[in-house]
Formats: structure tokens, sequence, C-alpha cells
């Protein structure tokens, strides 16, 4: 594994590329249910709001203001209006922050950034409350906004602080998120998920904390395909361990079947928890896999 890179870069998100994710709002089974909340996602529960839905009955106690007048001159029936309520989603992206998230070309944390960037902007313009939070083996660091695009600039600036290092433990990590999170929502864990412990133990713990949960993995596609044959000092990027290894086409092979079962499995895990897995690879740029890749797969609606 690559030494990891300097301190990560956070681009501006171009104008064009803001415009796009003007389209998009974050898909999620739940939001929270606040009434006459600033929030822009659709909730299923009828009550006041701005959208019609649907007529019911009048019955006695209904606010006579919600009568549908007009349909009692055509009906002789006592109709009030029902409307889709606007509720507020809280979203909170998990960014993993350690040392193995510094390696790659680009750093995979460079690219999680800008994916951060994104969802974060998508949040706020559909005024989400949003919490940033570093994670590596504890927690980092964290950003908490209320809703609305103008706090956009305090979310970005918070992304460009972090760095990588130190070792992973994300089920830690989220244990620890979830006993200082009051509120549910959307949980997105952006990793490049080496752990030694494995995610789904972090999966569950979100989980079992009633989080409607993502996970998008930052995928290095020259760690894939690993090494090309040769003699290496191969040295542990989190435990700083190095060891001897003589890559022949044999142990290539035998490595890059290792991957493809280590995904195979963690893509079974994710099936098995209803929880969606997206991932990502560096060498496409961040507006494609904002706006195809993860607005395909139902990141986005």
């Amino acid at each position: 594994m690559a030494a990891p890179a300097d301190k990560p870069k956070l681009q501006p998100l171009d104008e064009a590329f803001q415009r796009r994710l003007r389209t998009l709002s974050l898909a999620s089974r739940h939001t929270s249910r606040i009434a006459f909340g600033r929030g822009q996602h659709r909730s299923r529960s009828l009550g006041p709001g701005t959208e019609f839905a649907d007529y019911r009955e009048y019955s006695a106690g209904d606010d006579y203001r919600h009568i549908d007048w007009n349909a009692y001159a055509r009906s002789e029936r006592l109709l009030v209006r029902q409307h889709e309520q606007e509720t507020e989603l809280s979203v909170s992206v998990l960014l993993d922050c350690s040392a193995s998230m510094g390696t790659g070309d680009p750093p995979k944390l460079d690219y999680a950034l800008q994916l951060t960037a994104a969802i974060a902007q998508i949040a706020l313009q559909r005024s989400d409350r949003l919490a940033l939070v570093a994670i590596r083996d504890r927690i980092v660091a964290s950003f908490g906004s209320g809703p609305g695009v103008a706090r956009a600039h305090g979310a970005f600036e918070f992304l460009r602080t972090l760095e990588a290092s130190g070792p992973t433990s994300l089920a830690t990590a989220c244990r620890a998120f979830c006993a200082r999170t009051r509120r549910r929502g959307l949980a997105v864990l952006v990793s490049d998920l080496y752990d030694p412990a494995g995610v789904p133990p972090a999966i569950d713990v979100l989980r079992r904390a009633r989080f409607d949960v993502r996970v998008i993995r930052v995928v290095d596609p020259a760690e894939h395909e690993g090494l090309a044959p040769g003699e290496y000092e191969l040295i542990d990027s989190e435990t700083e361990r190095s060891r001897q290894l003589s890559i022949t086409p044999e142990v290539r092979a035998a490595y890059r079947a290792a991957r493809d079962r280590e995904a195979f499995a963690l893509r079974r895990a994710c099936l098995e928890r209803h929880v969606p897995l997206y991932a990502i690879e560096t060498n496409i740029s961040p507006e494609e896999a904002v706006l195809s890749r993860l607005r395909q797969a139902g990141m986005f609606q």
C-alpha cells in the first residue's frame, strides 16, 4: 500500500456541477415528521401542508377551515382537504479519515471529500439538517448545521480541515456517533472499508440505532489490480508494519481472487441487511459518480 499523501485537497464544486445538483434530493426510507417544517421531502403522512393529496369525510372536531365548500356544493357531502406534509430529513455523513484513506492516486480521501461536499450541497439546498462526522477508530471532528444552502460554505471549510491518519475501527466510531446523536434519519458511511474487524459490525450499530443506512465504498482501481510481478517491501499505512513480499503471477492472481471474494462477501452482507452499497472508483470524475452512478443506483432522486 502506498504511503499516505499530504494534506488532502478539496476542489470547489464548479458552477455547472452545482446547477445540476439543484435537481437532486437524497432518497430515504423515512424522514423526521416535523409539521410545518421547512424540509422539501414529501411525507406519506397527511395533514396541513401545501400540496393537495386527497379528501376525507368531515368528522366532529375537524377544523372547519379545511372543509372544501365547493365540493360540498357539488356533492352535498362535508369533505376535508388533506395535503402532503413537507418534512425535514436529517442527513449524517460519516467520513472515514483513517490513514488508508490517504493512499491512492488521487488519494481516496481527496475523492471522498468531493463526494461528501456534493452530498452536503444537495442536503442543504433541500433544507435538510446536515451533520458531517470525521471518523477513524473514534470521532475525530464533526460539523453540524441546520437547514439552508447558505450554510454550505461552513460545511466545505470543515471538510478542508480533514486529514488522513490513524487506525480504523468503524464500529467503535459508529457507536460513539449513535450515542451522541438524538436525531435519526439518513446515515451515509463514506469509506474504503478497510477495517480489521470487518464492516458488518459498523452497519449493525447504525441499523440498531434505527438509521437508514447507505454505504459508499471509495475504490482505488490500482488496489484491485494488485502489484506487478517483482520484489517489494509493503508497509501498512495504519500500523506501519512492513513485510517483504515477492509478487509472482500466481500470487497476483490469488490476491485478485481474494479481493473478489471480499467484495462479494461485503455485497452479500449489505444485501442481507437491506443496506445499499455503492462502489465508486476514483478514476471516474466526482460529477459522473454523483450525477450518473449514484443517481442511477438510487442514492438520489
